[in-house]
């Protein structure tokens, strides 16, 4: 047996009749059109023929009653779909002969009796039962042997109850669901209301009564007795049609005063709630008023606070600015009289006063490198930087550069080599660069007591690749996001003695960013480190605002 075969067989099993879901179908084809709803059966893929449907003797499951119904709702969009639909229960297009035989005969209490008592004729897995029965009302449960998966047939149900009245022209019925299986409880129960139609039995009366006087009148005058009696029928029967009437327009009148009363004490609930919602809303606005006062007082304060972080910053700057140049000069003269000394003075100085001068100087020097890291900062503090574009290319510049650091890396027996051959060269500012790349490689030498120091190149399509790798102490991952934070330090080795001042990282990475590029790093303790230093290709990252203006007496000779 195939599986579509295996899937009808599952879909016709016995259990509701196909007028459950028919409605359903029959309001969704008269609302959006035949077309529409065989491309919803095609595209839903469902089982059984719409002609299958339109047989009300067949029968469907509970499961294909409930994914049909999900579909239909689902494809209509509307969230009221199937409570219009099921109002179509007490339509002659849904009951056909019987709306007109229930509507001549018969009463609304009846019509639920019988729905009840044939319940069973149309659904096989569910019962009904009546708890409460009144002229106009009605309490009953409802359980289902087939748990249901939503709450789709329990809203069709109430839309089926309260359309029933309709029949006589009346009202729909009150009908309230007080519990429901979904939700846990052992049944669904539902408490109905209703309108029940007026007897018109004032014209007849009337017309008997007219009848009756007309016979009088007959015996009292034979000749114009025929005449008399159909006078006084008709009189009576319009009398008491008139009287029923009226007993209509009266109970219309209570009816519709019941329901202005309803609406006046709806219109007074609505005032009052509009009333505390007009208090809220001025409660509201008194505070978001109150709070926007706060925060412009907050703003005053924190534009005021920022404007002297800023004279702070700028005195920051210009204080590190003036003090750097007045080190730097007298730095510099004792630089000089120390180059004096050591090359002037070897014969005549003393091996113990020739190494305390040697002493000095290398001090000095890393004195005066240090000071011109601050004067950098400084300058790039407050945006005075100007670069002088160049197109380097990167492999003959770091050779050349190295020169200086292997005499350092071999009395330390640390291997300093260079990985890669020429790449496409870059526009940058050669005394930036070359001062990102010492500050990397004298960091690698510093850091490494053993193993090498490796510069790598590459390159992409986009950018020039260069790598600084070592074998050093490495630093542990939670110093990793600050390191490039001024005057921050990783204190992951312990090796204090070998300590900086936080501020050459910090430089690196500002010179590299102000050349578009980017600067990362990784690192594992007791492994190593490797910073990795993009930039980009081409002329598209210069900045205007940044290159350095030559005037007439700052041209090169030629």
């Amino acid at each position: 047996m195939s599986a579509e075969a295996s899937s009808t067989d599952q879909d016709t099993v016995p259990e509701l009749s196909v007028r459950v879901v028919g409605v359903v179908v029959l309001y969704y084809e008269k609302t959006f059109g035949t077309d529409r709803l065989r491309a919803l059966w095609e595209r839903e893929k469902i089982s059984l023929p719409l002609e299958y449907l339109h047989t009300h003797s067949n029968f469907v499951s509970m499961r294909f009653a409930e994914r049909l119904t999900r579909a239909l709702v689902e494809d209509s969009g509307d969230p009221e779909f199937i409570r219009r639909a099921m109002r179509m229960t007490a339509t002659p297009d849904a009951l056909g002969f019987t709306y007109h035989l229930m509507k001549a005969l018969g009463t609304p209490g009846l019509c639920y009796r019988k729905a009840v008592e044939m319940s069973h004729v149309f659904n096989r897995v569910g019962s009904f039962s009546v708890e409460v029965l009144g002229d106009d009302n009605m309490t009953l449960s409802y359980r289902s042997s087939v748990p249901e998966s939503d709450k789709n047939f329990c809203i069709g149900r109430q839309a089926q109850f309260a359309t029933f009245p309709t029949i006589w022209g009346l009202p729909l019925a009150e009908v309230k669901e007080t519990q429901c299986q979904i939700d846990g409880a052992p049944s669904c129960r539902y408490v109905m209301k209703w309108h029940n139609p007026r007897r018109r039995w004032r014209r007849w009366a009337g017309g008997l009564l007219g009848a009756a006087a007309g016979t009088a009148l007959w015996r009292a005058f034979p000749a114009s007795g025929v005449p008399l009696l159909g006078l006084a029928s008709c009189a009576g029967v319009a009398l008491g049609a008139w009287l029923d009437e009226r007993r209509e327009v009266l109970r219309a009148s209570e009816l519709l005063a019941s329901q202005t009363e309803g609406l006046l004490r709806s219109m007074e609930d609505l005032q009052r709630r509009s009333d505390e919602v007009h208090r809220a809303n001025v409660l509201l606005e008194e505070r978001v008023a109150q709070r926007t006062r706060e925060l412009e007082d907050s703003a005053a304060k924190l534009g005021l606070a920022l404007e002297q972080q800023r004279e702070l910053d700028r005195l920051k700057t210009q204080f590190f600015d003036n003090v750097s140049h007045e080190l730097r000069t007298p730095l510099t003269l004792i630089l000089l009289s120390l180059e004096s000394l050591l090359s002037h003075g070897t014969a005549s100085l003393l091996p113990r006063v020739r190494q305390d001068l040697e002493t000095m100087e290398r001090s000095a020097t890393k004195l005066l490198r240090l000071i011109d890291q601050l004067l950098d900062l400084a300058k790039m503090e407050a945006g005075k930087t100007r670069l002088r574009y160049q197109p380097v290319e990167l492999s003959t510049f770091l050779r050349t550069m190295l020169g200086p650091f292997r005499v350092l890396a071999n009395e330390r027996s640390i291997a300093l080599r260079v990985d890669g051959g020429p790449v496409t060269s870059v526009h940058v500012d050669p005394e930036q660069i070359e001062g990102v790349f010492q500050n990397l490689i004298s960091n690698a030498l510093k850091f490494t007591l053993r193993g090498s120091v490796t510069v790598r190149l590459s390159e992409t399509a986009e950018e020039v690749v260069v790598e600084v790798a070592d074998t050093g102490c490495g630093m542990a991952p939670e110093d990793l996001p600050r390191i490039f934070d001024r005057f921050a330090q990783a204190d992951s080795t312990g090796i204090r003695r070998l300590r900086g001042t936080g501020i050459g990282l910090a430089l690196v990475k500002e010179s590299v960013e102000l050349h578009a590029g980017r600067i990362e790093v990784s690192s594992l303790l007791d492994i190593g480190s490797t910073f990795r230093v993009s930039l980009p290709k081409g002329t598209a990252h210069i900045r205007e605002d940044l290159r350095e203006r030559r005037g007439p007496e700052d041209t090169p000779r030629r």
